[in-house]
């Protein structure tokens, strides 16, 4: 599993206690900011303290050391303070890591703070999804509202 965004490491904790330990396997927590010391020192976590696209090749190298760079890794998470435009923009980052079918779960956020301008960068994060490309990954600005929504495949469908 990959999880982007990971610090401190709520996600991460909850993929490698809950998924990883029934399945077998490894999280890979991207995040350039420190996790939770318990996070940390979870014997089925390695923490990538780098940018996403700065840690791609560091993230490939642990997907092979823990069995699934042939393959790819079969979940990915994002709870990362972006917009939904910049998240979707991550997913196609790392969906040359990922298997086929591969699970995503993604928290959106408003970071726009008008409802209006918060669907219509939802939209374009669906737009980009669909078309499987969007420009380079940017920085998102401040929190406002978390909104959880979205179950996304790599088929890019969504409920």
């Amino acid at each position: 599993s990959i999880d982007i965004g990971a610090a401190p490491g709520g996600w991460t904790l909850f993929l490698a206690e809950s998924l990883v330990r029934k399945n077998g396997g490894h999280v890979i927590a991207v995040d350039p900011a420190a996790l939770d010391s318990d996070v940390a020192s979870h014997e089925r976590v390695s923490h990538v303290a780098l940018r996403l696209e700065d840690g791609l090749d560091e993230i490939r190298k642990l997907l092979h050391e823990h069995g699934s760079g042939e393959e790819g890794s079969q979940i990915v998470t994002c709870d990362a303070n972006f917009r939904p435009s910049v998240c979707a923009r991550a997913l196609l980052t790392i969906e040359p890591l990922l298997a086929d079918g591969a699970i995503a779960a993604v928290s959106l956020k408003n970071f726009v703070g008008r409802e209006p301008a918060f669907r219509d960068d939802i939209c374009v994060a669906l737009a980009q999804l669909t078309a499987g490309k969007a420009p380079a990954m940017d920085e998102g600005e401040g929190k406002v509202n978390n909104v959880p929504i979205a179950y996304l495949s790599k088929s890019v469908t969504s409920t």
